[in-house]
């Protein structure tokens, strides 16, 4: 799932990316988008929030 998250918002599909985001917590959201942003160093996961 942080797989498919994480493409979601490289390739900038927001709506498919907030999808998978209303399965989860605010916490585990915040955790993942701070783990893909260091992990990538792009600002799509910025973006996204």
């Amino acid at each position: 799932m942080i797989e498919k998250l994480k493409i979601n918002l490289l390739q900038g599909k927001y709506k498919d990316a907030e999808k998978i985001c209303e399965k989860m917590s605010i916490n585990d959201i915040r955790d993942i988008i701070m783990t893909i942003a260091y992990d990538t160093e792009s600002i799509c996961a910025y973006s996204f929030v």
